[in-house]
């Protein structure tokens, strides 16, 4: 996967709309609908781009809001 992100903007999750881009720590992740895990119970609200891997962020937590990005999905 590659990704150019420009002009982000310092949000907290709970004002990241879902189906939204979002970068935390130079990672970028898009936000889902809350899911529960039926193997352990853990909730998720957010999927890792670059990995697949689902996490769970707070609401009040700080993330970077990209206004201008590009994202390339290779196979």
């Amino acid at each position: 996967m590659k990704y150019t992100i420009q002009n982000d903007t310092l949000k907290e999750f709970g004002e990241i709309d879902i189906g939204e881009l979002f970068i935390y720590g130079d990672i970028p992740f898009i936000k889902i609908p809350q899911v529960r895990s039926e193997y352990n119970n853990d909730i998720y609200n957010c999927v890792r781009l670059d990995e697949g891997g689902m996490y769970y962020y707070y609401s009040y937590e700080h993330v970077k809001r990209p206004k201008n990005y590009k994202l390339k999905i290779e196979m």
